[in-house]
């Protein structure tokens, strides 16, 4: 990958950004509004060209002190392909050790991408009810036409167990 992409915090500023490349995504990932993005603006990371522009996005989203959700990873179109994702997936799994993290999971179309990075198939019964919980409202966000296939099987749920250094 060039050198002239750093990943960063997001910052108001990337909000708009970030829901641009989740709507150019919109096959492969929840939709989430931009009052959304602009309430989770902490959990984003982004990664910037030279000039500030965002090119890829992905949140971290703390739910115990062990368990958090790796979400909206997102790259421009054209961009994928050059390792964005991976970097920014690196960069999720470095601040969930930092964090003192025990598990991360997340919600897929994409399995085989994901297992490239040490990710497992689960059952999603294996998550806490206060996650499913969650996710379940976060289903009903959605255009009406997604919550079948979304809530009958639609997603992949993944983890990866984090081991500390």
């Amino acid at each position: 990958m060039p050198e002239d992409i750093t990943l960063g915090d997001a910052v108001e500023e990337d909000v708009g950004g970030i829901v641009a490349l989740l709507r150019a995504n919109r096959d492969e990932l929840f939709l989430r509004s931009q009052r959304d993005v602009q309430r989770r603006c902490a959990d984003f990371i982004v990664a910037r060209d030279a000039r500030g522009v965002v090119l890829g996005c992905a949140a971290l989203h703390r739910y115990s002190a062990g368990l958090a959700e790796v979400l909206s990873v997102a790259v421009q179109p054209e961009r994928q392909g050059h390792g964005i994702g991976s970097r920014l997936l690196a960069e999720c799994t470095r601040r969930a050790q930092q964090r003192g993290g025990e598990r991360l999971f997340l919600a897929t179309l994409k399995p085989a991408y994901f297992a490239r990075f040490g990710y497992t198939v689960i059952s999603q019964w294996r998550l806490p009810a206060s996650v499913l919980l969650a996710k379940l409202g976060q289903v009903f966000r959605q255009p009406v036409a997604t919550w079948l296939p979304t809530l009958f099987g639609h997603f992949t749920f993944m983890e990866r167990e984090l081991g500390h250094e």
